[in-house]
């Protein structure tokens, strides 16, 4: 036991009995070890954990509460009386029996752990999420090994951090709807053209009924496209999420290259430039959303028509990708649009 001498200076205490070479007991042997430092240090230390504003615990290596701080008792509602030589996990009707803290807890004496997040609901202060810290407490090695753990509260940081996160997908979903609707607006306006030069072959007292019947299949197309952007526009779920819905089926590759090619050519005829076609030399089945795909290869010709000079040459290019590996035909399209206009700023490339 530790016992204190008359000028206060601290000890512990050892007896062990005396015996004889015919092992019979003939007195006992008292030893007294100087322990004064390290009882003040302890005393100290008891003192902080007393007084830290941080609810603190010091544990025995049973997980039995030695130690706890004013702090701890005020936060948590509990009287020191009711905690002292206690098991953690039996406190408070079990209120510290918490999955996952008691095994990481078991392994503090050998490695000690950093900002265990934990939430949990209390009996007296509700839900919480706490950072928990624990380390070994240093002392002589004949002493009971000792666990100090401190605790954070971080619950309303977290809110915080959570009310944060809803700010930003609230700026994100802003954000996607202002490029959504930038989108459709682009795109809104290039059915119009082809509609209009339609419109005017069939005003037209000289075309012929081929060129008519030609004229009222792109209006249906065009038709067909306008509604696919009015339904985007009326989905509020894709315009928050900046996101468009696609329709596979199967598709003839060359037939709609070349559907796009005439809803663009009274364009190409205005600027007097020059519009070559290469497509696969026989017809390829695609799984793809044909509107979509006329919507991107039209946006791609229109484009490069808008953007480039008079007398210009644009070309549209379709073929097989081939396997590098093997020399084989890949399962795989590549079409490629190509004209000497400006060009895009090296800037811009990274958007795209």
């Amino acid at each position: 036991r530790e016992v204190k001498d008359l000028n206060g200076h601290w000890y512990r205490l050892r007896v062990r009995p005396y015996k004889t070479l015919d092992a019979r007991i003939n007195g006992a042997v008292l030893v007294l070890v100087d322990i004064d430092t390290i009882k003040r240090a302890r005393e100290f230390a008891e003192n902080i954990v007393a007084t830290v504003r941080e609810p603190l615990l010091v544990l025995d290596q049973e997980l039995r509460i030695r130690s706890v701080s004013a702090s701890f008792c005020r936060t948590f509602q509990l009287p020191a009386s009711a905690l002292q030589n206690r098991l953690l996990y039996e406190i408070a009707d079990g209120d510290w029996n918490i999955p996952g803290l008691r095994d990481t807890l078991t392994e503090v004496l050998s490695k000690g752990f950093e900002e265990l997040e934990l939430k949990h609901t209390f009996a007296a202060i509700g839900p919480q999420v706490l950072l928990v810290n624990a380390r070994r407490l240093v002392q002589e090695a004949a002493s009971e090994p000792l666990i100090l753990m401190g605790m954070e509260f971080i619950t309303e940081r977290r809110k915080l951090d959570e009310s944060m996160r809803k700010v930003e997908e609230l700026s994100e979903a802003d954000r996607n709807k202002n490029e959504f609707l930038a989108m459709l607006a682009h795109e809104l306006r290039n059915p119009l053209a082809p509609l209009q030069n339609a419109l005017h072959v069939l005003r037209s007292s000289g075309a012929d009924e081929a060129a008519r019947e030609h004229a009222r299949e792109m209006m249906e197309r065009q038709i067909r496209i306008m509604t696919r952007l009015v339904d985007d526009l009326l989905d509020s779920a894709r315009v928050t999420q900046g996101k468009i819905g696609l329709f596979r089926e199967s598709v003839e590759l060359n037939g709609l290259l070349n559907r796009v090619a005439q809803s663009i050519q009274p364009q190409i005829d205005r600027k007097q430039q020059t519009l070559n076609l290469s497509l696969l030399p026989e017809p390829v089945y695609i799984s793809a959303d044909a509107t979509r795909l006329e919507q991107s290869f039209g946006n791609l010709l229109h484009n490069a028509s808008k953007f480039s000079p008079a007398q210009a040459r644009i070309s549209l290019t379709a073929e097989l990708a081939y396997a590098r590996a093997t020399g084989n035909t890949a399962n795989e399209v590549i079409v490629r649009v190509r004209d000497n206009g400006i060009g895009l700023p090296t800037d811009m490339l990274q958007a795209i």
